[in-house]
């Protein structure tokens, strides 16, 4: 009698394989979607200060545009972590990956919420606001700046500040992975959160660290993944 065959066993390590690669596929395209998205939408303008401005920003096209890309980049961030946790499995940076996978989760549900009121919400207020309701700034003051909203947005930063320090210290322990790759994917997300009011030029920086780090870890993880699925 013959052994049990391999042939089912080495077919599911070659589909794992091309789940992980398909999601480092994701992982990699949050780079050009966040930095696009931030270039195509400009530096935002504050409704409070400056009404007018934030207006014209919101019923731009390409205000609306930008965010075409930039809520894909969320999700699609998501999807990444999931593929860069199986490829650490077994080592000593699964247990980071796993909690950075779970805190990104995390910071990015509680962030949609208000993303959407960006996205959606103030481009109709913005349009109320130049045909002479006032009062359309004060709903959106109170959709991102309300007792609720804003300890939920603060919340989400947390979540994903601690969620890239994970992440880099997953790509800092993995040795298939570029180490200095975790420099700039620990510093993106301080750039896209606590310090992207302060300054658009920094932000617009977090999206081409986030485009370098996750270019360089995906590139090596696919091809850690296809060396690895070789026979012999």
């Amino acid at each position: 009698m013959g052994g049990p065959s391999l042939g089912p066993l080495l077919m599911s390590g070659r589909r794992d394989v091309w789940r992980i690669r398909a999601g480092l596929l994701c992982f990699a395209a949050t780079g050009p979607l966040s930095l696009g998205g931030l270039i195509l939408r400009g530096p935002i303008t504050d409704q409070r200060a400056d009404p007018a401005g934030w207006a014209a920003l919101a019923v731009s096209d390409h205000f609306q545009h930008a965010w075409l890309l930039l809520i894909p980049s969320l999700v699609l961030q998501i999807l990444g972590w999931a593929a860069l946790w199986g490829f650490t499995r077994g080592g000593r940076a699964e247990a980071p990956a796993f909690w950075g996978f779970v805190l990104g989760v995390i910071g990015n549900g509680f962030w949609l919420p208000s993303a959407g009121v960006l996205a959606l919400v103030s481009p109709a207020l913005g349009a109320l606001w130049q045909s002479g309701v006032p009062a359309a700034v004060e709903v959106l003051n109170a959709g991102l700046f309300g007792p609720i909203s804003l300890p939920i947005m603060a919340f989400s930063a947390v979540g994903l500040l601690a969620s890239s320090a994970l992440v880099a210290v997953a790509i800092w322990r993995d040795p298939r992975l570029p180490r200095w790759a975790a420099v700039p994917y620990a510093l993106h997300a301080l750039c896209l959160t606590f310090a992207a009011p302060i300054s658009y030029e920094v932000e617009r920086m977090g999206g081409a660290l986030l485009l370098i780090s996750t270019a360089a870890v995906a590139l090596a993880a696919w091809r850690a993944a296809g060396s690895e699925d070789r026979p012999g």
